[in-house]
């Protein structure tokens, strides 16, 4: 929840007034998720996720996931969806097929979100997109991510230890 992407679902959650559980990997990425967010669990590891998200959610189920988690993380994902539900794939490794989906977790609908594969196939809804978008910031609805920039010489090191540390909140 603390990436680019994670951040604009956030506030896009916010806007739909949706109770939102999100994950981050460092501790101190959940206050900036939990800005927007009622609840924050680890994305660590899949034990600590799969017991925290289990215990926030008390006993009840999710009605939409947007992943971009693989390995374990999908399976106690799914395993969280409630009946009816849509588990919204961002992901591009190890994404699951739609068979093992349908044996593993036949109670959720699955879509897959790949812009850059979308935006080739139909142009034209990638225009229409990008006009909602610009109509969204001009009516102060959509606002910019967290902004730290560096020297393009001078601080480039700067920067990538920033990165490396994953000391950043987005990218």
């Amino acid at each position: 929840a603390a990436g680019g992407v994670g951040l604009v679902a956030l506030a896009y959650a916010a806007w739909l007034s949706a109770l939102v559980m999100a994950t981050a990997g460092q501790v101190y990425k959940h206050k900036a998720a939990r800005q927007t967010a009622r609840y924050a669990a680890s994305s660590r590891g899949a034990d600590a996720f799969s017991h925290g998200a289990s215990r926030l959610l008390e006993g009840r189920r999710a009605h939409v996931t947007l992943n971009s988690l693989s390995g374990d993380w999908v399976a106690v994902s799914y395993a969280l969806q409630s009946e009816a539900s849509w588990f919204e794939e961002i992901g591009k490794r190890a994404v699951w097929s739609d068979a093992r989906v349908e044996h593993t977790a036949a109670h959720a609908g699955v879509h897959t979100i790949a812009v850059d594969m979308d935006m080739q196939t139909d142009p034209q809804w990638m225009q229409r997109i990008l006009i909602r978008l610009h109509d969204a910031v001009d009516a102060g609805v959509v606002h910019a991510l967290p902004l730290m920039s560096y020297e393009m010489v001078a601080g480039a090191q700067q920067a990538f230890r920033l990165l490396q540390r994953g000391s950043n909140v987005g990218k």
